[in-house]
């Protein structure tokens, strides 16, 4: 299936690819243990590609994500922040 949001996958790629790239692993696997990057790419999945999600709700995750993404850059040392948008 293909992304409704192309912007929301690249999100979740790049967050990825900084943790396997740092050597990160750990913090990988407790991520992915949490289940949020299935439970994002679960719903960012549609046959139609032409379809975005809309704003308010990229805008609520970003609002809700933020403080998160601010203290796991403070956690390992290194900046994240390029996972915010």
């Amino acid at each position: 299936m293909k992304p409704k949001s192309a912007s929301l996958e690249k999100i979740i790629a790049k967050g990825g690819d900084y943790l396997r790239r740092e050597n990160l692993f750990k913090v990988k696997a407790f991520l992915d243990n949490l289940g949020i990057v299935k439970f994002i790419r679960r719903f960012n999945a549609s046959e139609d590609s032409d379809t975005e999600i809309p704003k308010e709700v990229v805008s609520y995750i970003q609002e809700k994500t933020i403080d998160d993404i601010k203290d796991l850059s403070r956690l390992i040392g290194r900046d994240v922040s390029a996972w915010i948008y």
